[in-house]
């Protein structure tokens, strides 16, 4: 599919030029584009504290994308013009009111009176009403939408530098030769189109299914996703839509709720399900697993498992409050360590710097084995926590006081426990070509 959906249009590599976000749609626009949400704008939270918001996008290599200064110069003018609209708001509640109680009682040249006046005040207002939003929405094209762009908040484990946190097993020092060499497992064209033989097809078919079977004995759930995702939802996530394939679409119109090809194994395809769900609290935590295809645009062609568009990927899924999430972090990284263990082959855990953290990650882990071929690490896997960032942004949320009629929105953890295509590749270049039949007895 894959391939075909590359011959079908070229420009799918490519992405197309947007006039506006599908996540957020303000009144002007209105006409144009569907507005399927609004996200959840928490300006004052964000604002409160100007030093760690700089210190955030500093960290992260940032700052040069944003004036501080001139976002704060903006949320107050945001601030007043909606204030003002607000009490507009009020003013034609009061007035409307009034109007219908001037049709009653008193004499005819009162009500008369009454009626001109009021309805004098309503067009005013109407009039103030208009300009309000009018001004509003200017803004809103430049400052919500930089808004929206702003990265999550860093957690106090983020390091500035990689930092190892586990190490197992030693490095091969061995010259060992390229995975591709071993064609007798592999056949291989080209980064989209390779097939695997023998012990290698093996490996994907076995280790997936041990991923899944190990993961449910821990409480996780089988989950069917779908293998596209809009636009909308890519841009919850803050990822670049550089990165995904764009389904090609036969009208010559303007749209901003695309269709992406993202595999059944990817954390977007899971957030279809979350988009406007409120859940009770008694549900949480969410534990989800899913094994399939991963699909990502690569934008070089070096001969390789590891820069392959289409990988084998086994993906979880975690959602509950921020004291769960933060326990579920440390049980799920140990949960993934003793998985790889099991592969008999060296690995390391290491926590991602700040300055290489996509927007929405506020903590990440990358699982690495080493290539003995390339003589460097690879990343294999990763466990990521995303807070509550995606959650505000696509309106997933759950009821934190029943009687209070109180909500609040989950943090999430997402992850590739194993990316199994470059897992291959590494035990294929580490044992020369072959799958050692102790590995395939401990999962078989």
């Amino acid at each position: 599919m894959l391939k075909r959906l590359l011959q079908t249009n070229n420009n799918v590599f490519f992405s197309s030029r947007r006039f506006f976000q599908a996540l957020y749609v303000s009144n002007k626009n209105i006409k144009k584009n569907v507005r399927i949400l609004t996200p959840i704008l928490d300006f004052k939270h964000r604002f409160t504290n100007p030093k760690v918001l700089a210190d955030n996008l500093k960290r992260r290599g940032l700052s040069d994308q944003f004036n501080i200064d001139d976002l704060l110069a903006q949320w107050e003018i945001h601030s007043h013009i909606k204030a003002k609209k607000d009490e507009i708001e009020c003013l034609l509640e009061e007035t409307s009111k009034h109007l219908k109680e001037a049709k009653k009682g008193k004499t005819l040249q009162k009500r008369e009176d009454e009626k001109r006046k009021y309805t004098l005040e309503l067009e005013t207002l109407r009039t103030d009403m208009q300009h309000c939003t009018n001004s509003l929405d200017e803004i809103e094209l430049k400052f919500v939408n930089k808004f929206l762009s702003l990265p999550n908040e860093l957690s106090n484990k983020t390091p500035q530098e990689a930092q190892v946190i586990l190490s197992f097993g030693s490095i091969t020092q061995d010259e060992c030769a390229h995975h591709l060499v071993y064609d007798n497992v592999i056949e291989y064209f080209n980064n989209t189109t390779y097939y695997l033989k023998g012990d290698a097809a093996k490996f994907d078919h076995q280790f997936a299914e041990y991923c899944l079977n190990y993961f449910r004995k821990h409480g996780f759930v089988d989950f069917g996703n779908p293998d596209f995702a809009k636009t909308i939802l890519v841009e919850g996530m803050a990822l670049p839509l550089k990165k995904l394939f764009e389904v090609p679409h036969e009208l010559n119109v303007h749209h901003t709720n695309l269709t992406h090809l993202v595999g059944n194994s990817s954390m977007l395809s899971f957030l279809g399900y979350l988009t406007q769900l409120l859940v009770w609290s008694s549900y949480l935590p969410i534990q989800w697993i899913s094994a399939g295809q991963t699909y990502i645009r690569i934008d070089h062609d070096k001969l390789s498992l590891y820069n392959v568009c289409q990988t084998s990927n086994v993906q979880i899924f975690q959602a509950g409050t921020e004291e769960q999430m933060l326990e579920k972090f440390n049980e799920t990284l140990k949960l993934i360590e003793q998985l790889f263990q099991k592969l008999d082959t060296h690995f390391r855990i290491v926590y991602t710097p700040a300055k290489d953290l996509n927007l929405a990650e506020c903590l990440s882990a990358k699982i690495e084995m080493f290539s003995p071929h390339l003589k460097r690490y690879i990343e294999v896997g990763n466990l990521t926590h995303y807070s509550d960032y995606i959650s505000k942004r696509l309106l997933f949320s759950y009821v934190k006081d029943r009687k209070a009629n109180e909500i609040d929105f989950p943090h999430i953890v997402s992850g590739t426990v194993c990316n199994l295509t470059r897992t291959l590749a590494i035990i294929l270049e580490t044992y020369n070509g072959t799958v050692p039949k102790n590995v395939f007895d401990k999962f078989s």
